[in-house]
C-alpha cells in the first residue's frame, strides 16, 4: 500500500488558515453542541485512502492545492485589486471540485440514488412487495463519480465571475467540513422558481457559491448575469456583520457534522447560534421524490419524470455586497449555450431564464417554448432513461437491492 494513507478531502493547507499554531484547530461539533479546541490538523476531513490505493487522485490534488494557494498569495499581494483570467479559472475550477469530493457530497449522491431506485422498485410487480424501510442500497466509490461527473461539467463554470469577500469584523468567517456552501438569491424570490424542488445546479440561472479559506476571507463565485458584487474597478467585496453572519449559517446548513473556527473570532454565543438555525432548518440533505404528470406519448404509451431532490436553503437573504441584476432578464439577447443540456436534450440552456429553452421562433413566446420543453423534450428523455435504469434493476435484482433485513 502507498504511504500517502489519510486522504484530505477539505486540504489542510485551508485547514490551517483556520488554526492559531498550523497544526491544531478548533471545531464545533454541530449534533452534540460541543467545541473541540487543539484537534490535529492531520486527522480533520480525512478518511483512509479516500480517493483510491493508488495515491494519483490524491497526487494530483496536492498538485492543484499547491497551485491554489499560490493564486491566493499572489492576489493577497495586489490587495484583491484585480485578478487576472488564468487566475480566476484556477479558482473557479477548484472550488468547483471542491465541492464535489467531499464525503457529505458523496453522502449526498448516494441517499439520492438510492431513493430513486427504491421508488422505480416499487413501481416493479417484481419488487412492489418489498418494503422500502426494509432494506438498504449501497454504492461504492461515489465520490470518484462525483468527481468525474464534476469533470464532465468543467465547461459549466466558464461564465461565473469570482470575487473576494473580505472579512475585518469582529466575527470571522468558519467552514464546514463540507467546504462550499451554495445559495441562489435569484431563485428564492422568483414567483415560479421558488416553488421549484431544487434550483441550486451548476447551470442553474442565479448560481451562487461560498468557500471561506480563511476567518477574514471568503470566495464568493455567482453567476453574473444575474448580480452584480461590489465594483467592478477591484475583485474586493466588504460584507456587512449580517453578511457574515449569514455565510456562517450557510456552512452550518451545509455541514456533515462540523465547523472549524478561530477562537478568538467566534463567540459561544455565536456558535450556538448557528446550530439554532441549522436546528430550525430542513436538512438540505434529506431527499424528496418529485413527480411529474403522467405524460403520454405519440404512440400511447404513458411516460413520467421522477427526480429526488434535496431542499435548498431558505434564508431569505439579502447581501449587502449584492446588487440584483434582474431588470436585465427579460432581454432575449446574451443567452447561455449549455453543454450538458445540448447533449441531454438537443436543446439549449441559459441563466437568462433560469430553464432549459429551446431557440423562439417568430411568432412564438417564450412562455409556450418554455412549456413545450418541460413537457415533452425533458419528459421523453428522461423516461427514457429512467426506463433503462429499472430495465437494469430487474436484470440485476440481487446485484441492485442489497441488505434485505
Amino acid at each position: 500500500m502507498p504511504e500517502k494513507k489519510n486522504h484530505h478531502y477539505i486540504p489542510q493547507s485551508i485547514l490551517r488558515r483556520f488554526s492559531p499554531d498550523g497544526r491544531t484547530i478548533s471545531l464545533y461539533h454541530l449534533d452534540s453542541g460541543q467545541p473541540i479546541h487543539r484537534a490535529a490538523i492531520r486527522s480533520q476531513c480525512s478518511r483512509g485512502y479516500y480517493y483510491g490505493t493508488d495515491a494519483a487522485l490524491e497526487d494530483a490534488f496536492g498538485e492543484t492545492e499547491g497551485k491554489f494557494s499560490a493564486i491566493l498569495a499572489d492576489v493577497a499581494g495586489r490587495d484583491y485589486r484585480e485578478l487576472a483570467f488564468k487566475e480566476k479559472i484556477g479558482i473557479l475550477l477548484f472550488v468547483h471540485y471542491q465541492r464535489l469530493r467531499t464525503v457529505s457530497a458523496a453522502e449526498a449522491s448516494d441517499r439520492q440514488m438510492e431513493a430513486l431506485l427504491k421508488e422505480i422498485a416499487a413501481t416493479n410487480p417484481h419488487t412492489a412487495d418489498l418494503d422500502p424501510a426494509s432494506y438498504r442500497i449501497e454504492f461504492d466509490n461515489t465520490q470518484i463519480r462525483n468527481l468525474k461527473a464534476a469533470g464532465d461539467a468543467t465547461l459549466l463554470v466558464a461564465d461565473l465571475e469570482v470575487k473576494f469577500l473580505g472579512n475585518d469584523r469582529k466575527t470571522g468567517f468558519v467552514l464546514s467540513d463540507a467546504g462550499v456552501a451554495r445559495y441562489n438569491q435569484f431563485a428564492e424570490n422568483h414567483p415560479l422558481f421558488k416553488h421549484w424542488p431544487s434550483y441550486g445546479g451548476i447551470a442553474s440561472k442565479g448560481l451562487q457559491w461560498f468557500y471561506p479559506v480563511s476567518s477574514g476571507l471568503c470566495i464568493a463565485v455567482f453567476d453574473p448575469t444575474t448580480y452584480a458584487y461590489g465594483s467592478a474597478k477591484t475583485a474586493a467585496c466588504r460584507p456587512s456583520s449580517r453578511d457574515v453572519q449569514a455565510l456562517n449559517t450557510l456552512q452550518a446548513l451545509h455541514a456533515r457534522k462540523c465547523i472549524y473556527y478561530l477562537p478568538e473570532r467566534a463567540s459561544d454565543e455565536d456558535l450556538r447560534l448557528l446550530r439554532r438555525y441549522r436546528g430550525k432548518h430542513p436538512s438540505i440533505y434529506d431527499v424528496e421524490i418529485v413527480k411529474s404528470p403522467p405524460y403520454c406519448y405519440p404512440d400511447g404509451k404513458i411516460g413520467q419524470i421522477v427526480s429526488p431532490n434535496s431542499p435548498e436553503a431558505h434564508l431569505g437573504l439579502q447581501f449587502n455586497f449584492s446588487e440584483s441584476r434582474t431588470a436585465i432578464c427579460t432581454r432575449a439577447t446574451t443567452v447561455r449555450s449549455c453543454p450538458c443540456a445540448i447533449l441531454v436534450c438537443s436543446i439549449t440552456s441559459t441563466r437568462k431564464t433560469g430553464v432549459a429553452m429551446p431557440r423562439v421562433r417568430p411568432g412564438q413566446s417564450a412562455m409556450e417554448e418554455r412549456m413545450k420543453t418541460r413537457t415533452l423534450a425533458n419528459a421523453q428523455t428522461r423516461v427514457r432513461c429512467l426506463k433503462n435504469i429499472l430495465n437494469a434493476a430487474n436484470r440485476c435484482r440481487e446485484e441492485v437491492i442489497v441488505d434485505v433485513s
